[in-house]
């Protein structure tokens, strides 16, 4: 069998050796320059976007913060105060951008729509992998059909930086094996718990698929293991500054973690709407288990802790609603 597929791998190469040098370029990179061109117009919309689009409530906690704190001594104290419920690590970024420009709407509005190109590109990278490029091109085109490109994209908000750290965590993971990839990832988690304080809940994916993995393999992947850890530390670092928004707002918060907001959190998607939003996840989480399932018994192409990752990202908003229960957190779509 491997004599065979041998054999026609070298023939698809001289068959490949044969064509214009050109058609050779170009079947070699045409889903890249694809990637590219949505890219391109992704950054294009949103800046037009931005500039025409006045801030709302939430951006200008952003604005304010930005704007009065120079130090981190001092966004630390103002953040202590809850006058923002989001890590200091999300604030620093937007200083970086601001730099007084003459106009903040689209200031503020670049690193997440940075954000955002960075959750397709990597998803692209991951899909491709295991796919090939059609696949990889529909999952980058995905988050394009969401509110994380219709609004989160240019939103002066964390939640689409926070979506783009957690997918290149996912593709470092993927390659965790190597050195480049084994060093991105804890940095991509900390990053994205450093923008968001529920990031924390992306480390859960992560630690079920390297159970998995050890499960089926009987391997440990000590810097795996060792990555997931450190990206819990910012988490471990923000801890005070969480405690004292919800020692402030808990008992009051206007957003509270049940059913609607479980509904409301699948229901990204424009085109559907929210009352049957959870449809294509269960749909999805199904299929999933049942790939699961077969990939466990019989060896497969895609890696069984790919599965599992993918169907526990998928149940993630139940998760993350459960635990904010027990916890006495808020929960709304965005978050």
């Amino acid at each position: 069998m491997r004599e065979k597929l041998t054999l026609e791998h070298e023939i698809v190469l001289l068959a490949e050796r044969r064509l214009p040098l050109r058609v050779q370029w170009w079947r070699r990179r045409w889903d890249r320059l694809c990637l590219g061109l949505l890219i391109l117009y992704a950054v294009a919309v949103g800046l037009v976007r931005a500039y025409g689009r006045a801030f709302w409530y939430d951006e200008i906690f952003s604005l304010a913060v930005v704007r009065e704190e120079h130090a981190f001594g001092g966004l630390w104290n103002t953040l202590k105060l809850c006058v923002d419920s989001n890590p200091p690590g999300f604030h620093l970024l937007q200083m970086l951008f601001d730099v007084r420009a003459a106009d903040e709407h689209v200031a503020l509005r670049v690193a997440p729509l940075l954000g955002f190109a960075l959750t397709s590109v990597c998803l692209f990278f991951f899909v491709r992998k295991r796919c090939g490029a059609p696949s990889a091109l529909i999952a980058a085109l995905a988050p394009f059909l969401t509110q994380l490109f219709t609004y989160h994209a240019i939103d002066a908000r964390p939640y689409s930086l926070t979506c783009g750290f957690l997918a290149l965590a996912m593709v470092a993971w993927q390659h965790s094996d190597r050195t480049l990839g084994a060093v991105i990832f804890p940095l991509s988690l900390g990053a994205a718990a450093s923008m968001h304080h529920y990031a924390v809940f992306g480390l859960g994916p992560f630690l079920a698929a390297e159970g998995i993995r050890w499960w089926h393999t009987r391997e440990i992947r000590g810097r795996t293991w060792m990555g997931i850890a450190l990206g819990a530390v910012p988490t471990i670092v923000f801890w005070p500054l969480l405690m004292a928004y919800k020692t402030l707002y808990g008992a009051h918060y206007f957003a509270r973690p049940n059913l609607a907001a479980l509904f409301a959190s699948y229901g990204i998607y424009p085109v559907l709407d929210r009352s049957i939003g959870a449809l294509p996840a269960v749909l999805l989480a199904l299929c999933l288990i049942g790939y699961l399932a077969g990939s466990v018994r019989r060896p497969a192409s895609v890696p069984v802790e790919e599965y599992a990752f993918a169907l526990c990202f998928i149940l993630l908003p139940a998760a993350g609603m459960i635990a904010l229960r027990l916890a006495g957190g808020g929960m709304l779509p965005r978050y």
